[in-house]
Parts: C-alpha cells; sequence; structure tokens
C-alpha cells in the first residue's frame, strides 16, 4: 500500500523536523531579500493580469496603512503561510514528492513565506511590511505575552494576544485604565474575562456594586455557581473544570437564580454552562 505524505512526514526522524520548525517559526531566521520580494510579488500580480506594481517596505502593518493611503486598497495577514511553509520544506528536504504540486510552485512558496508576512496593496503599489523582531507563545503555541506584545515590529508597533484572544494594548499593559463600560460592552465572553481577570475581579465587583444574591452547586460540572447582582448587571460565576478558569456570563436582569441563568446560556438545552459558551 502507497504511504499518504503525511504517514512519510511522521517517519522523518523527529530531531529533524523539529529543526524545520525551529527554524520557520523563529523570525530573526526569516531574512527578507529585495530581490526574492520583487520576484515573488511580480509573479503574482502577472498571475492575475496585472503588471507587476511598484514595491515599498515599512516597518511593520500599522506603517503599511498609515504612511500609504491607497485607493481601493487591500490589506493581507500570511503568518498561516508558516505552517505549510514547515511542511513543505520539510518534503523537499527529504525528497518527499507532492503529487499535482511542481517543484518549481513549492519553491515559490517557500519564497513568499520566508519574505512576506504582511501586505498593503492596490493593483499600482504593494507595500510590504518587516517580519517581526519577536513573537511569543504559551506552552500550546498560541500567541501569548502577559508583560507585553505578543508580536513586535521593529518600529515598536506591535499585537497584543492572552492564550490567543487577540486584545488591544491597554488591555495588557494598563488594564487599569480600563473604564466599567469597556468592559461591560465586550461582547466577546473570553476578551471580557480577561479584561475583568487583569482589571483586577474584586475591584471590578465593587465598581458594579455586585452582591451574590444566588448560589447552586452544579452536579454536572462539579462546580460551584453564583448570581452576581450589580447595579444593572446581573453575571453568573461559573467555573471551567478542565481549566480552573472563572468565566462571568451576563445573563439578563429577569434571571433570579443560577438555574435561570443555566437556562438562559444553554438555550433550555443543558446544564453544562462552559460547554454552552
Amino acid at each position: 500500500m502507497t504511504k499518504s505524505i503525511d504517514q512519510l512526514v511522521l517517519e522523518i526522524p523527529v530531531e529533524e523536523r523539529e529543526k524545520v520548525y525551529s527554524f520557520w517559526a523563529n523570525p530573526k531566521n526569516l531574512v527578507q531579500d529585495e530581490d526574492e520580494i520583487k520576484y515573488i510579488i511580480g509573479n503574482i500580480w502577472q498571475a492575475n493580469g496585472y503588471k507587476p506594481p511598484t514595491v515599498l517596505r515599512e516597518k511593520s502593518p500599522l506603517a503599511c496603512v498609515s504612511n500609504h493611503n491607497l485607493d481601493n486598497s487591500s490589506k493581507y495577514f500570511s503568518f498561516w503561510t508558516l505552517a505549510y511553509a514547515m511542511f513543505y520544506d520539510l518534503c523537499k528536504k527529504f525528497d518527499i514528492e507532492i503529487k499535482d504540486m511542481p517543484q518549481k510552485d513549492i519553491d515559490d512558496f517557500l519564497i513568499f513565506a520566508k519574505n512576506i508576512n504582511f501586505v498593503h496593496f492596490n493593483t499600482d503599489v504593494c507595500v510590504v511590511s518587516d517580519h517581526p523582531l519577536e513573537i511569543h507563545h504559551n506552552e500550546r503555541m498560541q500567541l501569548h505575552n502577559e508583560n507585553g506584545a505578543s508580536i513586535l515590529y521593529p518600529d515598536g508597533a506591535g499585537m497584543y494576544h492572552i492564550n490567543g484572544v487577540v486584545l488591544n494594548k491597554k488591555i495588557v499593559m494598563t488594564p487599569k485604565e480600563q473604564t466599567i463600560q469597556e468592559i461591560l460592552s465586550d461582547d466577546n465572553e473570553e476578551r471580557k474575562r480577561i479584561r475583568i481577570e487583569r482589571y483586577g475581579i474584586v475591584d471590578f465587583l465593587s465598581a458594579i456594586n455586585a452582591n451574590i444574591t444566588d448560589s447552586n452547586r452544579n452536579y454536572i460540572e462539579g462546580t460551584q455557581e453564583h448570581i452576581l447582582t450589580g447595579d444593572k448587571q446581573k453575571y453568573l460565576l461559573c467555573v471551567c473544570p478542565s481549566t480552573g478558569k472563572e468565566f462571568y456570563l451576563e445573563v439578563p436582569p429577569t434571571v433570579e437564580s443560577t438555574k435561570d441563568a443555566q437556562m438562559f446560556v444553554s438555550c433550555g438545552l443543558a446544564k453544562r454552562i462552559i460547554s454552552a459558551s
């Protein structure tokens, strides 16, 4: 039986695979080359029926956009290409053939992944960002840095994440400067949880004058749950049994008990609050 490409890759010694993964995961290894950038951008434009554009460079995606007001422009992040680059590079180094993909296409893809991480462009101009200086991950390889930018560019611009959740700079660097309204109006429950956690749970509950108005043991999840009632808000406080994270899930003012909250969050289908959220 013919082995699949995935099976052949898994037969490569682990240490050899880790060398390739480590190379592509470290932005310091991905040295951008002006000639390669112009070559690959020109190829893409010509493949879509356009003449090669004017290629400009900036230190970060923010600079690409703020310093160049392009008509009918688009923006493109290409971090996703690094995972494919790792795979294709392994295949190339260990002579594993990828059916229906000529070697030149693989080589061009690797050039693209090595040189391009963000572009701001229209048909006539393509502004290419430098690679970041630093990329920080947690143990699950999610973008993560509790003390600074998870992705830091040469001009100081950055992106902020905690455990893969996209945040703004204020949440990470100066969380006490968040307003209560900013926290309350956030419609992403995971981001809101991080906002509250970094603001300070005790300070947040104090700011909304919250009190526990109902408690109950959730025997399905094996956790304790509470209804916290503030000035104008009600929250169900529950704990994820697998991670230990506390979640503050906003519920309607009409909710009076944890059982009512369970029914609301799960749309009446379950009592597994964390699963439903």
